[in-house]
């Protein structure tokens, strides 16, 4: 019996004990009757603004819905992590969908009146959605009525057991003969011992004179309790304790449920923008598409995938929270109620899982290094076995997934791939392959977002090179003076002027002309570029090969006189090679123009002129071109 006193306590004093509150504390009744459960889930539909649910929602990490069915009305409290939703011109079949309820609901409150509470219900659909325990506010007598279209013949024809009735107060008063209803779905009745017909009328009996609306005229008062009637045991005016909340006996559940395993993320920044979360048992492909386990959560994920201040300024936002960094570059993701993956057969893989997309210009160096190697930074800072990685290429990582990119990627992009993270083509899923996973629940999950320098240090870049040199056999030496030739954009006017200078200064048998596109084997790329000393290239992601040359190099960047682009030079100078910005006049580009008196950044600032100086064709003054190219030998031979 000591269960249903507590229960019964819990329902009566909600509305007993805290006058003031202007809410009965349904949270209290449905803690103890489910048992202290921590992430459930519910349904709050408030017809008025007091809101049952905070209690669960800040103590208990429950999440849930709260319904408005009245327009104008506020939920109580600040700080909800509940998804708010206006159900004023929508149904309650329509809500669940829409937001993916799932189908088992631990709680739910419907706090209107009987009219608002019928319309919400009837449409509900009980027959894939079961609700464990309901309370169902009314404003009739607190008696149970025999109307076929009453809320209680409607959940009676549900399974549903009334097993309670309690008055409410509002405001320190009662409410003018409002009362509660606790209803019980019927195969959750054993769990509660509630199922005895004789319990229930003992409970009726401890219930009816604590609670009872002190003006109904045959219900005994508190006054008439206290002087030793029939349930004067039961100590209605005295403070109810905190109820008891045992945590989630998961060892006796089989199968295991996913509620049973913590699910936790965690976020860290180790660079400008440089963003990675780990996931432990909270990230989910379900449906075709990513989704993360939260009680407390629901709806989709917040991602920041857009730059600030005009590409000049690296710093995070500090008031962007997610469970996905800046710059993921993923498709839409939502989070879901850990209940779901039991009920969608979810399988659970093991090991440690690379997430990661990469943005539209998925076919250019740099747009797809500065997404997987954030992974291979990730190696450097989690537990490295340096030892491990230097002879084998060792890695905590036992599958990929990356969105944004099919799997015809290029031999180059293979080659990155397996040197960032340690993974082969096998190891990886794509856009049109990710289907063949089917519905996944990830134990342990790094999510990526975007190095915007490549590497955060000349450490990292190190580590990279000794890796390219034990895995391909190639010796880093600084030798050679390779120029990039681009034939559509940012093309040298007088590229053989510059050509011949470079022989000229350096000496003709070391300088290599070349065009590196996505049909250039990847091995023969690299043969060419760890040989390099010093690298010359106009404005691009053919600067960026610079990860490939050996330490101590030089990058000459031609640019023009407004595209002074700072993220190239911090990406040679986190490659560990020196860089040089050789600026070359180019200002009748602008003439008639806007821009002409324009910053740098206010030009970037503008997708018109930011196109206009960066794809514009540079005529470079060789004269100017040969002091650089001087500085440069001296420097890298």
């Amino acid at each position: 019996m000591r269960t249903l006193h507590t229960l019964a306590l819990a329902f009566c004093l909600g509305s007993c004990t805290a006058p003031t509150s202007g809410c009965s504390t349904d949270e209290w009744f449905a803690t103890v009757i489910l048992e202290g459960l921590r992430g459930g889930f519910f349904l709050d539909v408030s017809g008025t603004a007091c809101s049952r649910s905070i209690f669960l929602e800040k103590e208990l990490g429950w999440g849930g819905l709260c319904v408005q069915q009245t327009s104008g009305i506020q939920l109580q409290g600040s700080g909800r992590s509940c998804t708010v939703v206006n159900a004023t011109s929508a149904t309650s079949s329509q809500v669940v969908h829409k937001y993916d309820v799932p189908k088992v609901v631990d709680y739910m409150s419907l706090g209107g009146n009987e009219r608002e509470s019928l319309s919400f219900l009837r449409p509900f659909p009980f027959s894939s959605h079961e609700v464990r325990v309901l309370t169902v506010r009314r404003r009739l007598e607190c008696l149970d009525t025999k109307d076929p279209d009453s809320v209680n013949a409607l959940l009676v024809s549900k399974n549903y057991t009334k097993v309670a009735t309690n008055s409410v107060t509002l405001g320190g008063r009662e409410s003018g003969g409002a009362c509660e209803d606790l209803y019980v779905h019927q195969t959750h009745l054993e769990v509660l011992a509630l199922n005895n017909p004789g319990i229930r009328d003992e409970l009726t009996s401890v219930l009816w004179p604590c609670c009872w609306p002190r003006r109904k005229p045959n219900c005994m008062s508190r006054e008439d309790s206290r002087k030793g009637g029939a349930g004067a045991d039961v100590h209605c005016d005295s403070a109810m304790p905190p109820p008891e909340q045992p945590s989630l006996v998961c060892e006796a559940r089989r199968p295991r449920s996913a509620e049973c395993d913590a699910q936790s993320y965690s976020c860290k920044r180790y660079g400008d923008l440089t963003q990675y979360c780990t996931h432990a048992n909270s990230l989910c492909f379900v449906g075709g598409s990513l989704r993360v386990l939260s009680a407390a959560q629901s709806g989709p994920v917040p991602t920041a995938d857009v730059l600030s201040d005009r590409f000049l300024h690296f710093d995070a936002d500090p008031f962007f929270t997610s469970p996905f960094p800046f710059r993921a570059m993923l498709p839409p993701a939502r989070f879901m109620h850990p209940r779901r993956v039991e009920e969608l057969r979810v399988e659970w893989l093991e090991g440690m899982s690379a997430v990661t997309g990469v943005d539209s210009a998925q076919y250019n160096l740099y747009h797809f290094a500065s997404h997987i190697l954030l992974l291979f930074g990730y190696r450097q800072r989690e537990g490295p076995d340096y030892h491990a990685i230097l002879e084998s290429n060792a890695t905590p990582f036992t599958r990929a997934l990356i969105f944004g990119r099919r799997s015809d990627w290029t031999d180059w992009q293979r080659n990155i791939m397996w040197i960032a993270t340690g993974l082969s083509e096998s190891d990886v899923t794509f856009d049109d392959t990710h289907s063949g996973l089917g519905n996944v629940c990830f134990r342990e999950a790094v999510v990526g977002g975007q190095t915007l320098t490549l590497f955060q240090g000349p450490f990292d870049a190190q580590i990279w090179r000794r890796i390219i040199e034990q895995s391909y056999g190639v010796v880093l030496e600084r030798r050679d003076v390779v120029i990039f030739r681009r034939e559509h954009s940012r093309v040298l006017v007088n590229a053989d002027d510059v050509r011949s200078l470079t022989q000229r200064v350096f000496g003709e048998e070391r300088v290599r002309e070349v065009s590196f596109w996505q049909e250039v084997p990847f091995v023969k790329q690299l043969e060419t570029m760890s040989k390099a000393a010093v690298l010359i290239s106009t404005h691009g992601s053919n600067s960026n090969h610079a990860i490939y040359m050996p330490a101590g190099g030089v990058v000459i960047e031609i640019v023009g006189v407004k595209a002074d682009y700072l993220l190239a030079e911090r990406i040679s100078l986190s490659s560990g090679v020196f860089h040089f910005r050789h600026t070359v006049d180019n200002r009748e580009l602008l003439h008639g123009t806007p821009w002409l008196d324009t910053s740098s950044p206010e030009c970037y600032g503008s997708a018109q002129c930011a196109a206009a100086v960066k794809s514009a064709d540079l005529n470079v003054d060789i004269g100017d071109l040969e002091k650089t190219l001087l500085v440069a030998r001296n420097i890298a031979l």
